[in-house]
C-alpha cells in the first residue's frame, strides 16, 4: 500500500514524499520563499515583436520578459488590418503589433538566462478535468486510459453541457466517473474562468491574474489515486487546510487523511531520509555494487553506468546484464525524485547480444510507466547509448535547491597552482608591454603569490628590467583560486586606485555578500483573483464499473437468447433448498418415448445451450474445467460430475458419465450419410480456432441415467433460461433408459445436509418399447435423421 507523507515542521522547506512500504517513490520540496511561475496567469503587453524567430516578447512583470511563440497564440488576438480577411498563414508582424495586451500563462519558468516561456492557451486543471476556454480543438482524454474507458468516457462526455469555443481533456483521474461528478468539476472550472475574465478589465497591464495552488492542494489534486491508502500530515494547520480540501473535493477520501503526532519525525518513521540525501549527490549506488553518475550540460543531462564492485554474474556479459536493469529501475526512479526534464543520455554497460539490449529497453519503459511526466524513449545505439527526452513537471531539485558553486562557476574543476601562476606571468608580461604602464599590481591568492615571489622571482625581476615598470604582487586571502586580479596604472596616473597606497593596505576585505537565493523576498504579488470555492460540494462518489469488451459482448448474446437471469437467492435461503431437484417438463418425456425424436423445441433449446458453452476465444467456458467430483447413481456406481460456468449468476450446468459401457451391437443409426459429426465438430471448435473438449456421447446419454439431474446449492432460486434449456436437454434423453423412478443423484459432502426431506420428481410411467429384430434399414434423408446438435439420436430409425 502506498502512503503520501507531507512534512511541515519546518517553515523554510514543505516537503511531500510517495512512498510504496519504505521505498520513496516520489518526492516534491516546495520552499515559501520562492515564488512559483508555472501555470500562473498573467496579464501581459507585447514589447517587441521579432519575425525572424517568429515569435514576441511580452512584458508580464517579471525582471526578463517572456518568450511567446508565434504557434502559442489563439487566433483570438489577431488583428484584422483594413478589415479583410485573415490569410491561412499570416505572419506574425501583420496579426500582432507592439503594446497589444494579452493574457498569458506560464508554459515553462525562468530558467539561467533564458526567460520564461508563454502561451495563450489558457488551461485550468480541475480534479477530473481540464478546461481550456479559447482552445476548443484542444480537448481529448487522458493517454492512459484504456480503448474501453476512452468509449465509456466519450458517452459520459455526450451528456455535458459544453459551452462553445471551450476544449476539455478528461484526465486520469476523471476515468471510471459519472455524470455528476463531472458535471461539477466542469461548473467549478467555469465559475473560476468567468472570475478570471472580470478581473482583466479592472486593471492594466502588467499583473497577476491568477496563481496556481500551493504544493499541498496540487498534490493532493494530482497524486491522489485509488492506490494511495493513508496520508500522514505532521503539521495542524496544514492538516487543517488539506482535510477542508478533501471534504469539499473528495470527501470519498476523507478517512485517509490522518494527523501525525508521534515524536519521532515523519520521515524518519518511514526510513526515507537517506534516499532523500541520494538525490542531492552525483553518484547513486546500486543494489549489486554498481554506481550511477549523473552530470548536467547546457546542452543535456548526461548518465553514466559503472560495474564498480558488480561482480555477481557468471561471466561478464550476465554481469552487464543485471546491473543494466538495476540501473534502468533506478534511473526511472531518481528522474521522478530529482524531476531532471530535457534531454537525457544514457551510457549503458556494453552488451552484445541484441536481445540483452532489447530486455534493458523493456525495462526503461515499464518503470517510466508510472510517470506523470511525458517521456519519449529511443533504442540502444551501436555504442550503447540510449536516448530519451522527459517534460519538466517543476523546476528540478538541483535548480530550487542549489546554487552555483562560487569557486569553479559550475565548470566542476579548477586550475592548478603551476597553471595559474603561470598564466598570470605571461598576463603581466603582456601588460608591460603596452605603451604608457608605469605600474602592475596583481592580486593573487596566497599559495599562487607564494609560488611566483619564489619560484618565478627572476622571471618578475626579467620583465621589471626590460620594460622599466615595477610589478607588485600582493597575496590576498580572500582570493582562492583559480580567481585573481590584475590592475595596470598609466604613467599619467589614471588608475582605479592611487599608486601612493602601501602594498599591505590593498587588501581587500570580505564583502558581506550572500547568494540571491538566501535573500527572502518581502513582498509577494498578491492575484487578483484567489479564494475562488465551488458553488456545492463534490456529489458522493460513485465509481462507474470498468467496460470489458469480451463480457460485454458474451452478455448481449446471453440477454438475447435467455433474457435478463434473475438474482441468484441469498445464501441463507440456498442453504435450506440444497437437495430439491429441477422440474423436468412431463410432456416432452412422453413425445420423446412415443416418437423417439425430440421435438422443435428441443432442438432449439439444445443447439442454444451448445452455442453458451462456446468461449469467444476457443472455449472459455471448457479451457478451465472444475476438477469432477465423484457421486454415486441408483446403481452403486461412482459416476463423475463436471460443472463448467456457462455465464455470470447462471447455476451451472451438471452432466453424468453413465457407468455401464455401452454394448458393442448398439451404433447410431445415422452414422453414415447423415452428416452428423461435421457439425458437432464446429459447434465444439472455438471462434479463432481454439479447440475444445469433444462431448463424450456416453456422457450425453449417461447423463439422464437417472429421472433427475444432480442437486446443487440455490437450486430453489427462480429459473433461468440456461437452466430450463438443460431440462429439456435432458429429458429426450431419459426415453432410451429404463423408465424407472429413481431418486435424486446426491453430492457427496458431508457439509450440506438437508433442511427437510425433498421428494425427488418421477417421471410418469412409460410403457416399454421393444426393440425390433435387426433388419436391414433403408436409408432415410438428412433431414428426417438429422438429430438435435447437442446429442446423438438413441433411436434406431
Amino acid at each position: 500500500m502506498k502512503r503520501m507523507l507531507i512534512n511541515a515542521t519546518q517553515a523554510e522547506e514543505l516537503r511531500v514524499a510517495v512512498v510504496d512500504g519504505q521505498h520513496l517513490c516520489d518526492l516534491d520540496i516546495d520552499a515559501p520563499h520562492r515564488q512559483r511561475q508555472k501555470s500562473n496567469i498573467y496579464k501581459g503587453k507585447i514589447t517587441r515583436i521579432e519575425p525572424s524567430l517568429e515569435a514576441a516578447f511580452v512584458d508580464f512583470g517579471s525582471q526578463r520578459h517572456g518568450f511567446l511563440p508565434f504557434k502559442e497564440v489563439s487566433p483570438s488576438y489577431y488583428l484584422k488590418k483594413d478589415g479583410g480577411p485573415i490569410s491561412k498563414s499570416p505572419s506574425i508582424k501583420d496579426v500582432l503589433k507592439e503594446g497589444q495586451e494579452v493574457i498569458v500563462q506560464i508554459d515553462k519558468e525562468e530558467r539561467g538566462n533564458k526567460g520564461a516561456a508563454l502561451t495563450t492557451m489558457i488551461s485550468l486543471a480541475g480534479r477530473y478535468l481540464v478546461l481550456m476556454p479559447n482552445n476548443p480543438r484542444g480537448g481529448g482524454i487522458s493517454r492512459r486510459a484504456s480503448q474501453a474507458e476512452r468509449d465509456q468516457l466519450r458517452e459520459t462526455l455526450d451528456q455535458l453541457e459544453i459551452p462553445e469555443k471551450i476544449g476539455i481533456i478528461v484526465r486520469t483521474a476523471g476515468t471510471g466517473k459519472d455524470v455528476d461528478d463531472l458535471k461539477w468539476d466542469l461548473e467549478y472550472l467555469l465559475q473560476l474562468w468567468q472570475a478570471i475574465e472580470a478581473a482583466i478589465s479592472e486593471k492594466p497591464a502588467p499583473f497577476l491574474v491568477y496563481q496556481e495552488s500551493n504544493i499541498i492542494i496540487r498534490a493532493l489534486r494530482d497524486s491522489m489515486s485509488r492506490d494511495i491508502g493513508e496520508i500522514f500530515i505532521d503539521d495542524a494547520k496544514v492538516y487543517a487546510q488539506a482535510h477542508d480540501f478533501v471534504q469539499m473535493v473528495m470527501p470519498q477520501h476523507l478517512s485517509k487523511i490522518k494527523h501525525y503526532q508521534d515524536s519521532t519525525p515523519l520521515f524518519t518513521r518511514f526510513q526515507i531520509e537517506t534516499q532523500i540525501e541520494t538525490a542531492y549527490q552525483r553518484e547513486v549506488t546500486l543494489p549489486s555494487g554498481g554506481a550511477l553518475v549523473i552530470d548536467h550540460t547546457e546542452a543535456l543531462l548526461s548518465i553514466d553506468i559503472n560495474s564498480a564492485k558488480a561482480t555477481k554474474g557468471s561471466d561478464i556479459e550476465e554481469t552487464a546484464l543485471n546491473t543494466n536493469l538495476e540501473a534502468a529501475d533506478e534511473i526511472a526512479r531518481q528522474l521522478r525524485i530529482r524531476d531532471l526534464g530535457g534531454l537525457i543520455v544514457i551510457d549503458f554497460i556494453d552488451m552484445t547480444p541484441a536481445r540483452n539490449q532489447r530486455e534493458v529497453e523493456n525495462r526503461i519503459k515499464a518503470a517510466l510507466k508510472i510517470d506523470r511526466a511525458r517521456v519519449q524513449i529511443g533504442r540502444i545505439s551501436r555504442f550503447g547509448l540510449l536516448e530519451m527526452s522527459r517534460q519538466r513537471l517543476r523546476p528540478s531539485l538541483g535548480e530550487s535547491s542549489q546554487i552555483v558553486c562560487p569557486r569553479c562557476s559550475g565548470q566542476g574543476s579548477i586550475r592548478n597552482v603551476r597553471s595559474l601562476g603561470l598564466a598570470v606571468l605571461r598576463m603581466v608580461e603582456e601588460h608591460a608591454a603596452k605603451e604608457n604602464t608605469s605600474r602592475i599590481i596583481v592580486k593573487l591568492p596566497v599559495d599562487v603569490a607564494t609560488f611566483l615571489l619564489n619560484e618565478k622571482r627572476g622571471d618578475i625581476i626579467a620583465i621589471e628590467q626590460q620594460a622599466s615598470i615595477e610589478v607588485v604582487v600582493v597575496p590576498n586571502p580572500v582570493l582562492e583560486t583559480p580567481h585573481y586580479e590584475i590592475e595596470r596604472v598609466r604613467q599619467d596616473g589614471n588608475s582605479e586606485k592611487t599608486s601612493d597606497v602601501a602594498s599591505f593596505n590593498l587588501v581587500d576585505a570580505p564583502e558581506a555578500t550572500s547568494p540571491a537565493n538566501w535573500a527572502k523576498p518581502t513582498n509577494f504579488e498578491e492575484p487578483a483573483v484567489k479564494g475562488i470555492q465551488p458553488s456545492a460540494p463534490a456529489p458522493t462518489a460513485t465509481v462507474a464499473p470498468r467496460p470489458s469488451s469480451s463480457s460485454s459482448v458474451i452478455k448481449r448474446f446471453l440477454g438475447t437468447v435467455f433474457g435478463t437471469p434473475k438474482p441468484i437467492a441469498a445464501a441463507s435461503s440456498a442453504t435450506a433448498s440444497t437437495h430439491s431437484a429441477p422440474t423436468i417438463k412431463e410432456t416432452t418425456v412422453e413425445k420423446t418415448a412415443t416418437t423417439g425424436e425430440p421435438d422443435a423445441s428441443a432442438r432449439r433449446t439444445s443447439t442454444a445451450k451448445k452455442r453458451t458453452t462456446r468461449g469467444r476465444r476457443g472455449g472459455q467456458a471448457n479451457r478451465n474445467p472444475r476438477p469432477p467430483q465423484k457421486t454415486e447413481n441408483n446403481e452403486g456406481k461412482e459416476t463423475e460430475v463436471r460443472t463448467n460456468s456457462v455465464k455470470p449468476n447462471i447455476e451451472p450446468v451438471k452432466e453424468i458419465k453413465k457407468a455401464a459401457a455401452k454394448p458393442n451391437d448398439e451404433k447410431p443409426a445415422n452414422k453414415e450419410g447423415s452428416g452428423e459429426d461435421k457439425p458437432q465438430r464446429r459447434n465444439t471448435r472455438g471462434r479463432r480456432g481454439g479447440r475444445r473438449r469433444r462431448r463424450d456421447p456416453a456422457s450425453e446419454e449417461g447423463s439422464s441415467t437417472n429421472g433427475s439431474s444432480p442437486v446443487v446449492a440455490g437450486s430453489d432460486a427462480p429459473s433461468s433460461g440456461a437452466d430450463q434449456a438443460t431440462a429439456d436437454t435432458a429429458a429426450p434423453s431419459a426415453a432410451s433408459s429404463t423408465p424407472k423412478p429413481t431418486p435424486a443423484t446426491e453430492m457427496n459432502t458431508s457439509a450440506l445436509k438437508p433442511a427437510a426431506a425433498v421428494k425427488p420428481v418421477e417421471p410418469k410411467p412409460i410403457a416399454k418399447v421393444k426393440a425390433p429384430e435387426a433388419k436391414p434399414v433403408a436409408p432415410k434423408t438428412a433431414a428426417e435423421t438429422k438429430p438435435p446438435a447437442t446429442e446423438k439420436s438413441s433411436s434406431d430409425g
